[in-house]
């Protein structure tokens, strides 16, 4: 098991950095570095600052730059301004000229052969006629300068065709990644259904039943209870399909949208404290500000997180005892404090699914929380950014 993984984890490791390099290439940020090195290159090699050897240095690095993101105008871009060299035959080319592999580089890395080769064909000649008057007066010195610049072509060419080999493979990978999560994800969802959500739709038919049968025979109290497991059982089975619809229909790439929606923070907070006292306990609660005002994701955070703490409460306060529920809302942040007196057996601040998921919550809109338990008061305490 263990073996496994740590492939599986090798394997995600290896995903994320290519990842990265795979962003770097479609970001065109490679391009970027490649064209302003060379500019920075002809720069440095030339000490004089012409006007006309400095304008098409500038266009030249401005189209290999941009080819990264618009592959064919960049390249026609770099073209026109290698083409210029061609009408100012009394200005010497500088390694400015280096720029024009940028695109055919980019074009063959990304499995643009055509636009590559048309790029090679108009580049290369335009290159050696370029430097043929400066750097050769024999035919010679003209096919020296053609063999040149075939390996430097060459070695764009090489290189943009193995980088685009290892992209398609990571491509590959990527898409095998997504199919197994999917395909983890249906299953979570058939083993929802077959579980969870069949037990608590059983729930409520067997408590709809029981409430038909005592009729108006029962208590008020035994009703009312009645009423909540009915109330929560139907809002379970809400939230399971909407669970379950999700698993089906996202994909791994996409921003998941929450399945539980909950109400307005100041109707939660009332109905958790409701709720509390209806298990006997004393509450108070305490709001400053308005939450209401608060951004969509952090006040939704916020109210699953009184959803949790109540919850918490319910299960594991000393029975009888005082719960407070007490929010600050301010400009920069919302905080929270949950306290409830501790029962008997006591419970772990790192245990418990819901305070996970809790935390998890809070920490993805860069918030803190924090648990503290002494001996007779635990305290759950959470603050939000409102602003990042």
């Amino acid at each position: 098991m263990d073996e496994v993984s740590g492939r599986d984890g090798a394997a995600r490791r290896r995903l994320r950095l290519g990842d990265l390099g795979h962003s770097a290439l479609e970001s065109g940020l490679v391009e970027i570095f490649l064209a302003g090195a060379i500019f920075l290159l002809s720069r440095l090699a030339r000490a004089d600052s012409q006007p006309i050897p400095l304008a098409l240095d500038v266009v030249m690095a401005i189209g290999a730059a941009l080819s990264g993101r618009w592959m064919l105008s960049g390249g026609v871009i770099t073209g026109a301004g290698l083409t210029a060299w061609l009408f100012v035959p009394w200005e010497q080319p500088t390694f400015g000229l280096l720029a024009a592999l940028v695109p055919v580089f980019t074009a063959v890395s990304r499995g643009q052969l055509r636009l590559g080769l048309a790029l090679t064909f108009w580049y290369l000649p335009v290159m050696s006629l370029a430097i043929s008057d400066w750097t050769s007066d024999t035919a010679i010195g003209l096919l020296f300068n053609v063999g040149i610049l075939l390996l430097g072509f060459g070695v764009s060419w090489l290189t943009g065709y193995v980088i685009g080999l290892e992209r398609r493979r990571l491509e590959a990978a990527t898409r095998k990644h997504e199919e197994r999560l999917a395909e983890q994800r249906r299953d979570l969802a058939r083993d929802l259904h077959d579980t969870l959500a069949q037990t608590i739709t059983g729930m409520v038919i067997t408590t709809e039943g029981i409430k038909r049968q005592l009729g108006g025979s029962c208590s008020p109290d035994v009703a009312e209870d009645l009423e909540t497991v009915l109330r929560l059982g139907r809002r379970s089975i809400t939230d399971l399909r909407g669970i379950m619809h999700i698993l089906r229909t996202s994909t791994p790439g996409d921003r998941i949208v929450s399945a539980w929606r909950v109400a307005p923070v100041s109707s939660v907070l009332e109905d958790q404290s409701a709720e509390l006292e209806r298990r006997g306990f004393s509450v108070s609660t305490l709001v400053e500000g308005d939450p209401e005002a608060l951004p969509p994701s952090v006040r939704e955070c916020l109210a699953k997180l009184i959803v949790e703490a109540s919850s918490n409460m319910s299960k594991h306060a000393a029975p009888g005892g005082h719960c407070s529920m007490m929010i600050e809302v301010s400009p920069v942040a919302v905080e929270a404090v949950f306290t409830n007196p501790c029962g008997k057996t006591g419970r772990s601040a790192a245990a418990g699914v819901g305070l996970v998921g809790a935390r998890e919550r809070v920490e993805a809109l860069s918030g803190q929380l924090a648990v503290l338990e002494s001996s007779s008061l635990w305290t759950l305490q959470a603050r939000i950014p409102v602003t990042p």
